[in-house]
């Protein structure tokens, strides 16, 4: 079973000329009791795609469904994520030039 499942997301912020595309025509699987990690560089989209699969913000274009449900934000509605079985963790981690690594 897919836990999560992304299907030709977008992602655009701003209008017109001022538009910045931070997702492009992302589709993605995970399934259960797999373990993925989104990794790249600053500014490739990463915290977007986990905000969007976290339903914090909503795709431009494409689908996301958690657990073979649509993701969407529904602002009328508070929820209690302590009564959530699956979690998404975020990791950043920045190193200075000669900084050893355990």
């Amino acid at each position: 079973m897919n836990i999560v499942e992304s299907q030709n997301v977008e992602k655009v912020y701003g209008e017109n000329e001022n538009q910045v595309h931070a997702l492009h025509n992302i589709s993605l699987k995970v399934v259960e009791g797999e373990f993925a990690a989104i990794v790249g560089t600053s500014g490739s989209g990463k915290s977007t795609l986990l905000h969007l699969i976290g339903g914090l913000d909503y795709p431009t274009k494409g689908k996301i469904f958690v657990k073979k449900k649509k993701s969407e934000i529904c602002p009328e509605k508070t929820y209690d994520i302590s009564q959530k079985k699956y979690w998404i963790c975020i990791s950043e981690l920045q190193f200075d030039a000669g900084t050893e690594c355990i």
